[in-house]
């Protein structure tokens, strides 16, 4: 019965699934007929910005009206500071200034930067000419196609370009910044003069404390030695030819442009709860989201499976110790005394491993405990966040009809709840990962040292009692890996002459010795180990230097 029923649910969520491309489909060729609409604006707003950059003058020519326009407060300044000094030379030069602030008032235009304001009208008359011949393309376009689009476009985008830089390169047909231009460059000499000539008179007139001739004096020299760079800057770009091409590649342009198909999700009408669409769409996250129930329960399932996997393995092992007897020796027999020392310290290892058992199941039950009382399903808000995420993210990269399941899982795996089980998890895994490690690899790897240090000294007697204690280790160090070999736990032991591996090796000892190379390996020390690719202990190896 129950079989039957999953089968049920399966068409359910696939008609429910059409149901909703459907209705994007519907939604999507709605919003194509505006397409071209945001098409015109954001091509618009390329070709101010390109032609901005391709510029050859760049903001210099603005520069040097706002300049002038310093001047002339500086001029007025010192008009206003001069009518306190009685003077002859500082009244003839207030009269010059005042004369040059009356000029420039005539041909001043208001407020803002007049000459900023003829550059916009260029750009201005540009972009509406290029508008309509993008109107003439949409006109003979049925299907919204981006890159036809885009490419029939290009060509005419090249051509505004180009004539919109030209406009603004060539100085002499700009009335307004030619205009100015000629006020700043008369002004600089003009006030050139004005410093060579009557500099002596007007520093005679000045004592030793700071008077207002002084700072008369002080503030035409500096704002002389303003104009003097930024006029050089101007006719050094003015007279430089282009240094590189105008326009954009057609990859660049596309790109530029691309973002002008996108459907904007942050219209209110598009985003409306009464679109059938985004209603079909909550719908939808929602039965996503009752899905996570399903992943809590198989997280639980395979944190319980991880425990009992790590308690078999110290069980076996466990077993695998307690199972090796030795022989008590008379105390008079050769090596009874490194025998002796075997079997204490076997006993030592079975001790050890039952109490870090008892140990690791207490951890393993806690953390299995913790998970089963988290918060993990999502609250309201929460859900209502992700039904927010799934718009923006539909709007922002529509997927395929046959990625809507793999859209959903992307919008599922940033919420808080799959996060939280994955830190559980992630948790869990690293306990076993340091029992096993720690507690079940340490005393496989101190039995072999065993084997290594005292076993090799008893090996070859000629004591049959002792050979057969031996023998005994021997068998069950090879039981031992057997029962890794059956947990996918596999040792490595590097062979002489195989090349270093900071992966798999760790190098305890770097000596020179001959018909070894750099980086050879000369000898193990202790074997290490890894569980399919993931390297659990490495090998402690003597390397060639």
């Amino acid at each position: 019965m129950a079989a039957k029923r999953s089968n049920l649910r399966k068409p359910q969520g696939n008609a429910q699934r059409q149901a909703l491309w459907a209705a994007w489909v519907a939604l999507d060729n709605e919003m194509k007929n505006n397409m071209f609409v945001e098409l015109k604006r954001a091509a618009c707003v390329e070709l101010k910005h390109s032609a901005a950059r391709f510029a050859r003058l760049g903001t210099s020519d603005e520069e040097i009206y706002e300049t002038l326009f310093k001047l002339m407060g500086v001029y007025r300044q010192v008009v206003e500071l001069g009518q306190e000094f009685d003077n002859e030379v500082m009244a003839g030069l207030c009269e010059v200034l005042s004369s040059r602030l009356k000029e420039f008032a005539e041909v001043y235009s208001g407020e803002g930067n007049p000459v900023l304001e003829e550059k916009r009208t260029i750009l201005d008359a540009a972009a509406v000419q290029f508008c309509m011949q993008i109107d003439n393309i949409a006109a003979r376009t049925e299907d919204a196609v981006k890159n036809d689009c885009l490419l029939a476009i290009y060509p005419h985008f090249q051509d505004a370009l180009h004539h919109c830089v030209a406009k603004l390169d060539n100085l002499h047909s700009r009335t307004v910044t030619a205009m100015y231009t000629s006020f700043m460059e008369r002004e600089w000499e003009e006030l050139g003069n004005i410093i060579k000539v009557q500099i002596i008179a007007l520093e005679s007139a000045a004592s030793d404390t700071i008077t207002p001739v002084e700072t008369i004096l002080n503030s035409l020299r500096e704002i002389y030695q303003h104009i003097g760079p930024v006029i050089h800057n101007f006719q050094k770009l003015l007279h430089l030819p282009p240094g590189r091409s105008v326009g954009l590649e057609c990859e660049e342009f596309v790109a530029a442009l691309g973002g002008a198909f996108d459907i904007q999700g942050e219209s209110q009408l598009q985003m409306s709860n009464d679109n059938n669409f985004f209603c079909l769409l909550d719908k939808e996250v929602q039965r996503a989201i009752g899905s996570l129930q399903k992943d809590v329960k198989k997280a639980a399932h395979q944190m319980q499976r991880l425990v009992s996997s790590e308690k078999t393995l110290a069980n076996a092992i466990t077993k695998a110790f307690e199972q090796i007897n030795l022989p008590t020796l008379q105390a008079t027999c050769t090596n009874a005394d490194i025998v002796k020392g075997i079997a204490e310290t076997i006993a030592i290892k079975i001790e050890s491993l039952q109490e870090n058992m008892a140990m690791f199941d207490e951890e393993s039950q806690t953390l299995l405990l913790a998970f089963s009382q988290a918060d993990i399903i999502s609250t309201d808000a929460e859900r209502h966040a992700v039904q927010e995420a799934a718009r923006e993210a539909w709007l922002a990269a529509p997927p395929q009809k046959t990625d809507i399941p793999a859209f959903f899982e992307k919008l599922l795996a940033n919420m808080r709840a799959k996060k939280l089980i994955a830190t559980h998890m992630d948790k869990m895994e690293k306990c076993c990962f340091r029992f096993k490690k720690d507690v079940l690899l340490f005393e496989i790897c101190t039995f072999e040292e065993i084997l290594t240090h005292s076993v090799s000294r008893i090996r070859e007697s000629e004591i049959a009692e002792i050979t057969a204690v031996a023998a005994t280790l021997d068998a069950a160090y090879a039981n031992l890996e057997n029962l890794l070999k059956k947990n996918n736990i596999v040792a490595i032991r590097p062979a002489p002459h195989q090349q270093f591996n900071a992966f798999e090796h760790e190098v305890l000892v770097a000596e020179k010795l001959e018909g070894f190379n750099k980086g050879e390996i000369i000898k193990i020390i202790n074997t290490g180990y890894k569980q399919r690719d993931k390297v659990i202990l490495r090998a402690n190896v003597v390397a060639a230097r």
